[in-house]
């Protein structure tokens, strides 16, 4: 207030002496806070901007981080000539504004404002900070000697917290920018991990004396720690644990370290308390940090059971030790693994992330198991985000995990906080499994060529679920196997194991780990475990491994290949992957095959035959019967493609049918091979006529020439119930002793059955002899066939004519008519019986060589010439000495015939031989011939039979006839046979 008045006045104000020179006198001029303060301290409830400190201090506090704006009057009440100057010096934090003309700004620190000065004005900090605003007069004039200035401390007290939002380690200015991002809700975001530490610091700009600070620490019980050094000051509670700064602490700067332990909400306050003696403290500025701690996991379903729990939680524990392959699921399309992705703490935003890394394409993850995988797994991470809504303690979000592939891979949840104004999320937390696909593989060399490649996996893929691998009993034969695992799990007894299983009945089938010794399995019921056999399923598994199976017996089986994990802090076992192969050995047993399977005709079977005269074959059950117990010759005529009528057992009866045909062994067979047919079976006996006989065709036809032949079938099966990846199969059947005529036997044999009993069906002990080497073997022709036989006959060296009597020894007489010729005895001693008659005469060589030319269908007949003719010298079986017969000829003579009964007929004589030459006649003989397929003649050239046997003046005597004259027996016969 200025007085006008000449007076002396004086008083004291703020330490200065005001006076008055007889004309002026100055008071009244200062800057006060709008809120009165007497100096004696601060009330309750009053608005905390001043305290009367001398010299008197505008004192502004912050709130939780919120300036309290302060309040001033500007007294100016000076009426004299001069500048009134308002000036700011010190933080520029400090802003002071015109409260009625609503001035954003006047000053800020370093500047001034002249006249015109506000009446009250607000004191506006941004930032803790200490300033004075002084009022100046500088007078003119008459009032230049009463200058004047007046300053009010001005002190913006402010606590701050600022954590380490980007987790370096360091609080700095990166920080506080991300600070002003944070969700009001969530604060600042950290993981709930033990011993995992944040730094926060704690600072504060107000004065260290009259002061107190205070950290609070809020939260659930225990959830919170805060760490000084190395022991912890504070322990949360959900109404706050309160620790006061003591000496060494320095309350302007104070470092701790954050420990979040439990998922949740919490909050921590720096505060600062004015404190005058007998005064409580009085709370003046705060700031509280807002926080949440949160956790990520995955949970995947260990034990495969469709659920995650507790059990799952305990194995996933085990599995994340070192040396531990993880969660290990099966590699297989289309089957799905539940895994669970879990928050705790209430953390809402799209900054969650799931990232699948692993071998390419081996892992999937699915939202539903019908949706389209959310992401693959790759070399680098195939990561993907998805919202969580924050509305409760604990958010679990279902996936389905699918293993397509083999291979090693990881799954990774995160959650990473998002600042606006920071260039990347920053990673909070993470919860990253190990994950593992296997597959094991059970690969048997199926089209069995000891290669086991893509060609087998594809046969593979066409056996039949019921029987699996079709294999063929046979001891000594191996059939490679071949085990493969996939996805680098290695085998570790403690951790990781894979398993060979060989089930079947016992002794039923061998494994063996190497073709020529090894180790070796036996089947078992219950099923033989190759395990633990570290030295066969090593822990390397980027080869295959190879075993051999043996099937010994028919019957079905399995080979398995699995792998196990084991937790043993559960106690529990998980396949994650078995492959099991089911085999089949089977073994077709021929049990009785019937060459001759229709007695009435032999156009497309063969001939009746018996053993001998005295001996039939019993074929009612087949020639050859199961092992060979029955093992009777059969006799085919040329060139005629026979079936044969075969009855077949399989084992085990669950095959039905089977493909199969045989196939001739040995070289230049006279049977060959039968075409492959596929059989039926029921209760395990071929379907077939009534006793279970199918019918089977002949490869080939027949050969065209006489033989006998041994041959060998080997029945080979193809295919089994309609499989065609079946391993090889092979019996052998035989030998067979095989007969080739060239039509059914003609008289004096017959091709007549009469139920076994007819004793002319052709002897194989006939057969024997005319279809071999020496006799009428390779002949392709009825001419060269017979005229084998009369020499074999003749050179045999078993007969000698009789040259005293010529009688019959062979042919046998019954009143002078023939009863049969002796063809029984002819062939014992053709077979080296020499009991029988050595003598023969002409009539026996003419029924030998007519019977055994016969029984082939050369259709020969014993044909009479006579009679009372001369010789020409002869040698006379077995090449008796050059002569004549009896007194010089013959009274008759009888041979082997074919053709008409006159001069045209052809002769087969094994009684003698003729000189071959052009004078027959003669003493001297240098060529001769045993008379086969020789045109009779009539005696006038060389060649004809008449001409070398008769003497030329005896050829009117010799002809053949027939009949002959009355009481001569027939001259062209076929005498019975016995």
């Amino acid at each position: 207030m200025l007085r006008d008045r000449l007076l002396t006045l004086q008083w004291t104000e703020g330490g200065q002496t005001l006076t008055q020179d007889n004309a002026f006198t100055v008071a009244n001029m200062k800057i006060t806070a709008a809120h009165g303060h007497s100096g004696s301290g601060i009330g309750d409830g009053d608005i905390l901007d001043s305290i009367a400190v001398p010299p008197r201090t505008q004192m502004i506090s912050f709130l939780d981080n919120q300036p309290r704006i302060g309040y001033i009057h500007i007294h100016d009440y000076v009426n004299l000539p001069g500048d009134k100057t308002l000036a700011l010096e010190g933080s520029p934090a400090i802003t002071i504004s015109d409260h009625y003309s609503g001035t954003p700004t006047l000053l800020t620190a370093g500047q001034t404002l002249t006249n015109n000065l506000p009446f009250e004005a607000w004191i506006m900090p941004t930032d803790g900070g200490a300033a004075t605003l002084t009022l100046t007069f500088n007078g003119t004039g008459v009032a230049s000697n009463y200058n004047y200035s007046h300053s009010l401390p001005i002190l913006a007290i402010n606590s701050e917290v600022l954590p380490d939002l980007d987790f370096n380690g360091t609080v700095d200015e990166t920080d506080k920018k991300l600070l002003e991002g944070i969700s009001e809700a969530f604060g600042a975001v950290y993981a709930a991990e033990t011993n995992r530490l944040h730094s926060i610091r704690f600072s504060t700009s107000g004065p260290a004396s009259d002061s107190v600070c205070k950290v609070t620490l809020k939260g659930a019980d225990g959830a919170f720690k805060l760490w000084k050094g190395q022991g912890v000051i504070l322990t949360s509670t959900p109404q706050g644990a309160e620790y006061d700064l003591q000496g060494g602490d320095n309350p302007a700067s104070l470092d701790l370290k954050l420990e979040c332990l439990d998922p949740g909400k919490g909050e921590t306050t720096y505060a600062y308390y004015i404190r005058e003696a007998g005064k409580p403290d009085i709370l003046f500025a705060t700031d509280t940090l807002k926080f949440t701690a949160i956790r990520v996991s995955v949970s995947p379903d260990m034990d495969g059971d469709g659920n995650v729990n507790q059990t799952d939680a305990e194995m996933l524990k085990v599995s994340q030790q070192d040396g531990w392959p993880g969660a290990v699921y099966g590699a297989a399309s289309n089957r799905f693994h539940r895994v669970d992705f879990t928050s705790e703490g209430g953390v809402t935003g799209r900054v969650y992330t799931v990232t699948l890394k692993g071998t390419d394409g081996a892992f999937a993850l699915y939202a539903d198991t019908n949706a389209n995988a959310l992401a693959t797994s790759s070399a680098n991470g195939s990561p993907f985000g998805f919202f969580l809504d924050g509305s409760g303690p604990a958010i679990t979000t279902n996936f389905w995990l699918g293993c397509p592939n083999p291979g090693k891979g990881s799954i990774t949840y995160s959650y990473s906080s998002r600042y606006l104004n920071h260039s990347s999320d920053v990673l909070v937390c993470s919860n990253v499994i190990r994950v593992a696909a296997v597959r094991t593989a059970v690969r048997p060399d199926m089209n069995d060529d000891d290669v086991i490649d893509g060609t087998d996996d594809t046969l593979l893929q066409q056996v039949s679920p019921q029987h699996g691998v079709i294999y063929g009993v046979e001891t000594g034969k191996l059939h490679r196997v071949s085990l493969k695992a996939e996805g680098g799990v290695a085998h570790d007894a403690s951790a990781f194991l894979y398993r060979l299983t060989l089930k079947g009945p016992d002794g039923a089938f061998r494994l063996r780990s190497s073709p020529n010794g090894g180790m070796t399995w036996t089947s078992t019921p219950a099923g033989t475990v190759l395990y633990p056999a570290p030295n066969f399923l090593p822990g390397s598994l980027t080869d295959d491994l190879t075993c051999w199976l043996e099937c010994l017996t028919p019957a079905e089986g399995t080979i398995t290949y699995d792998c196990e994990s084991r937790y043993p802090a559960p106690g529990v076992y998980v396949t994650p992957y078995s492959h099991t192969v089911k085999f089949t050995a089977f073994k077709v047993g021929v049990t009785n095959i019937k060459f001759n399977h229709d007695t009435a005709s032999s156009t497309n079977d063969a001939i009746n035959i018996r053993a001998s005269y005295a001996e039939s074959l019993d074929i009612p059950d087949g020639e050859w019967n199961t092992g060979g117990m029955t093992n009777h010759p059969i006799c085919y005529t040329t060139n005629i493609l026979p079936t044969v009528k075969v009855r077949l057992t399989v084992e085990p009866v669950s095959i039905t049918n089977v493909t199969l045909h045989a196939a001739v062994t040995n070289a230049n067979p006279a049977l060959f091979g039968l075409l492959s047919t596929n059989i039926t079976f029921t209760s395990g006996v071929s379907v077939g006529d009534g006793q279970g006989y199918v019918t089977l065709t002949a490869s080939n036809n027949i050969p065209s020439a006489i033989r006998k032949s041994i041959d060998t079938w080997q029945w080979n099966a193809t295919a089994a119930n309609g499989i065609s990846a079946v391993k090889p199969f092979s019996t052998n059947t035989g030998p067979h002793t095989v007969y080739v005529i060239f039509n059914e036997p003609v008289e004096p044999w017959d091709n007549a059955y009469h139920s076994g009993t007819n004793k002319l069906n052709a002897w194989t002990n006939a057969l024997d002899i005319v279809c071999s080497n020496s006799w009428a073997n390779g002949a392709t022709t009825f001419e060269d066939a017979a005229g084998g036989i009369t020499r074999a006959i003749y050179e045999s060296g078993r007969f000698q004519y009789d040259i005293i009597a010529g009688r019959c020894k062979y042919t046998v007489f019954d009143n002078d008519l023939v009863d049969y010729f002796y063809l029984t005895g002819w062939i014992e001693r053709l077979n080296g019986n020499d009991a029988k008659p050595e003598e023969v005469n002409c009539w026996d060589c003419a029924n030998g060589v007519v019977s055994l030319s016969n029984i082939l269908g050369c259709d020969l007949w014993n044909q009479w010439i006579g009679s009372g003719f001369n010789c020409n010298e002869i040698k006379a079986i077995s090449n008796k000495p050059w002569g004549k017969p009896f007194w010089g000829g013959f009274g008759y003579h009888r041979m082997g015939w074919r053709g008409p009964t006159n001069d045209t007929g052809r002769v087969f004589d094994a009684c003698l031989k003729v000189d071959d030459s052009a004078t027959p006649s003669g003493t001297s003989h240098t060529s001769e011939r045993v008379p086969t397929d020789m045109l009779f003649g009539t005696g006038s050239a060389i060649g004809e039979y008449k001409f070398h046997l008769v003497a030329p003046g005896s050829y009117s005597n010799c002809s053949p006839s027939n009949p002959l004259p009355v009481g001569q027996p027939p001259g062209q016969r076929r005498d019975p046979i016995r």
